[in-house]
């Protein structure tokens, strides 16, 4: 294969408009968020404490805790801010992605793994937005799959938008690495 290099002068103002365009693309990429090392993969003490809650589930039925998982904390933290962002609540984001893209777009393994997602709007708190996805069969199932043994985790306050608190959680039958 053969690479072939140039170097060309470019007037000034070629320079500025192109380094504008460089800006422009850092500053949209920081600001929607659209890769994944731009989010941060740490849980606070609250969402911690959601974890802890599912994790209590998950073992009064028998099954093994989650492990939380930097890929898909940043996935999580990505969606929720994405919904609070754009107004929207759905499992679609705002780039049309369902979860299972979402989380290939965050570099989480899609080949042989099993991967699930959890949204919950409106409450700062961990305890309503446990029982919200309590109450919820289909939430509830996530929990209850046993397949899954990683958990990411996001809870996001976006002001101005109409739920001011959003939470995701993603789920995936692997472990990919630790969240700080």
């Amino acid at each position: 294969m053969e690479t072939r290099t140039a170097t060309l002068q470019r007037p000034r103002r070629s320079n500025r408009i192109a380094a504008a365009l460089a800006l422009l693309t850092i500053a949209t990429t920081a600001l929607l968020g659209t890769t994944a090392s731009a989010q941060a993969a740490t849980i606070d003490r609250t969402e911690a404490t959601e974890v802890r809650m599912i994790n209590q589930f998950r073992r009064s039925h028998g099954m093994r805790p989650l492990r939380i998982d930097g890929t898909l904390t940043r996935a999580a933290g990505w969606v929720a801010l994405d919904l609070g962002r754009t107004g929207r609540f759905s499992h679609t984001d705002s780039q049309g992605r369902d979860p299972f893209d979402r989380l290939r777009a965050f570099g989480y393994p899609s080949g042989d793994t099993y991967r699930g997602e959890n949204l919950a709007a409106g409450n700062a708190a961990p305890r309503p937005t446990y029982l919200q996805w309590l109450n919820s069969p289909p939430h509830k199932a996530n929990w209850m799959n046993p397949r899954f043994r990683a958990i990411g985790i996001a809870r996001v306050h976006v002001n101005g938008s109409p739920y001011q608190w959003y939470w995701a959680t993603t789920f995936g039958s692997r472990w990919t690495n630790a969240a700080g």
